[in-house]
């Protein structure tokens, strides 16, 4: 009898191994498929991932980011279906709700069965499941702005706020934009990360209350506008038709977008004396999404872009100076990507801000440079140079760096 003892507990003791390997297998390639997810290289994620699937259909967390990859590779069904999957075994599951409700969303898909109805229905479903998920609550903002739910959109803002969702960098370069900006300035920002943050700071903290965020991005949906008109009273940008049913539409090879037609609405109503607030553009913002009337007529005023003719040295350098004395090199030097954050693009930009203001720094030396006041270029130079290596960033400065360094004297 001995001997069978023995056996059956090698057997058992083998089965636990594989066990124990399968889970550590599980683990080692989740772990490397949210890295290359993180990394923004989705093909390569999804490919780790349906192995980690593989290993263990029934690990939620696996299924739910190979769920999500598939979602941003517009593989909408595939991504529905596995995300059902985990809801069947935990129909609480605030990440499954939250990549349901983002593959019906009319604007982010241009699958067949969008609806916003499942959207807010999914996404409200996400954060009453988890009212820590700073995603879901992400997506319940832009969600309540378009069905015009004025105290969900508060809410959702005042929970992005106090979970500190919004990583340290990302919120003070926000601040330290929105605080330069003229009064009553309508600021046309360009993404997410200049575009959430400002609104939460000024919705929660009061930070520049006067101040209308408008993001480039939304200003080509056709509810945007009167979205616009009832947190800003910022007036319709196109008269006929209260700027509904615009359509983009081809001008030589290029398309002149929804959002392009609205901003040359505004500008319309600018030169006609009818918009009395200045409209400025985030640093951020990428010249080919504006209107070409508008490309070659922007000045730097530090922190963001103002509409206008060229400036005075002097004038060009106060305000640079300025801009980047107030910036708190301290927190922006830090890392800005937030944990919380599920999104891969976000989190592969997220050094925009140290980015933007080493820019900023470089052209400001440049300046001094050339009107030679060498002493302040050297000094400036040294600051940034030291910012930069801070944040990381110091490799892709490097050729103007050292092209400074070299002309500058000390």
């Amino acid at each position: 009898m001995m001997p069978r003892v023995i056996s059956v507990i090698a057997a058992l003791a083998l089965v636990l191994v594989i066990f124990s390997c399968s889970d550590n297998d599980t683990a080692g390639t989740l772990l490397k498929g949210t890295e290359l997810f993180y990394a923004n290289k989705l093909t390569d994620a999804r490919e780790v991932l349906e192995k980690a699937h593989t290993l263990d259909p029934n690990n939620d967390e696996v299924a739910c980011y190979l769920a999500e990859t598939l979602r941003r590779l517009k593989m909408f069904e595939q991504s529905r279906s596995l995300a059902r999957e985990v809801l069947a075994r935990d129909d609480c599951n605030s990440f499954a709700q939250t990549v349901l409700a983002a593959t019906y969303e009319p604007m982010w898909s241009d699958d067949a069965n969008v609806s916003a109805d499942s959207c807010w229905s999914h996404a409200s479903a996400a954060v009453k499941c988890d009212s820590t998920d700073g995603n879901a609550w992400l997506l319940i903002w832009s969600q309540a702005m378009e069905r015009g739910e004025i105290e969900k959109e508060e809410q959702a803002l005042a929970a992005l706020m106090k979970l500190d969702f919004f990583s340290k960098p990302v919120l003070e370069y926000n601040r330290w934009v929105l605080e330069s900006l003229p009064p009553d300035a309508i600021l046309v920002t360009s993404g997410d990360l200049d575009t959430y943050p400002a609104a939460a700071l000024q919705q929660v903290k009061g930070i520049r209350p006067d101040v209308a965020i408008v993001n480039i991005s939304l200003l080509n949906t056709d509810w945007y506008s009167g979205c616009l008109h009832a947190l800003y009273h910022l007036p319709q940008p196109l008269a006929d038709q209260s700027g509904e049913g615009v359509k983009p539409y081809k001008e030589g090879d290029e398309i002149v977008t929804a959002a392009m037609q609205r901003l040359e609405g505004w500008l319309a109503q600018e030169g006609d004396g009818k918009l009395t607030r200045p409209l400025v553009f985030a640093a951020t913002i990428s010249p080919n999404s504006l209107p070409k009337n508008l490309r070659d007529n922007l000045q730097l005023e530090g922190a963001y872009f103002s509409i206008g003719g060229a400036q005075s040295t002097s004038d060009e350098l106060t305000h640079l100076k300025a801009a980047f004395d107030s910036a708190n090199l301290g927190i922006l030097s830090q890392s800005a990507i937030s944990l919380q954050d599920r999104s891969p693009v976000r989190r592969v930009t997220s050094d925009f801000a140290a980015l933007n203001l080493c820019g900023l720094g470089i052209h400001l030396c440049e300046l001094l440079h050339e009107n030679s006041d060498d002493v302040q270029a050297r000094n400036y130079l040294n600051t940034v140079r030291d910012f930069a290596k801070k944040a990381g960033i110091e490799s892709k400065f490097a050729e103007k760096f050292d092209k400074l360094d070299s002309e500058l004297p000390g």
